[in-house]
This record gives C-alpha cells, sequence and structure tokens, in this order.
C-alpha cells in the first residue's frame, strides 16, 4: 500500500490487535491523512495482547484531535482527552452490565478519527 496515490478510509476491528496494525501503517496514515474507524474494546486490548488501552487512546490523539466514540447502544460523543474517553467508556460498561445487557467488560466503541 506505500504507494497508494490516495488513501482516504481505514477500517479497523480485529479484536485488539489494531494498536500493532496502526504501528504497521503508521507512515501511511501520517502521509494520506485518512479517516479512520477503530474498534475500541479494553477488554481485547489488554487480554489479547497485553496492551494499555490508554495508550492506544494515546496512539490515536498524537494523529488525530478529536475522537469520536459510538456504540450500538446510542453512544455519540466526542473526546479530546484519553483519559475522559477512558472514564465514559467505564460510566457506560458498569451502566450496561448494571441493565443486564452485557457482561463486564464487554462494551466496544467504534472510534471514528478524521483529520
Amino acid at each position: 500500500l506505500g504507494d497508494l496515490p490516495r488513501l482516504d478510509f481505514i477500517k479497523m476491528d480485529i479484536e485488539g490487535h489494531e494498536p500493532r496494525a496502526l504501528a504497521g501503517m503508521l507512515d501511511l496514515v501520517k502521509r494520506h491523512r485518512p479517516t479512520l474507524l477503530t474498534e475500541f474494546n479494553p477488554r481485547c486490548l489488554t487480554d489479547l495482547q497485553d496492551t494499555n488501552p490508554v495508550d492506544y487512546l494515546e496512539s490515536l490523539l498524537r494523529l488525530y484531535p478529536r475522537l469520536r466514540a459510538i456504540s450500538a447502544f446510542g453512544d455519540d460523543a466526542v473526546f479530546d482527552s484519553s483519559a475522559v474517553l477512558m472514564g465514559h467508556w467505564r460510566h457506560r460498561n458498569a451502566d450496561l452490565t448494571a441493565q443486564g445487557l452485557l457482561p463486564e467488560g464487554m462494551l466496544h466503541f467504534d472510534l471514528i478519527a478524521s483529520a
């Protein structure tokens, strides 16, 4: 993909492997500034890749100034801070777990980053 004259959109939903994929395409992202849609599932990041979810958010925020977080449960908010986004995820995860809608830790957001 390094020879692409243009790259407008990237979707990553690879069950916790997103940080490694992003690292591998970092030059492409910096060069083309595509809209990026990436899954954010702290449980998968931690359990499958031993990656701190905040570190992944920070890597995204170094590339894009804001992240829009959406979910199948009606979440739709924009964040410019990894701490605030992570706090929102914790709150929503606890709320949905208490309602019996999801097992603990299974909430994921789709993050949309664009220039």
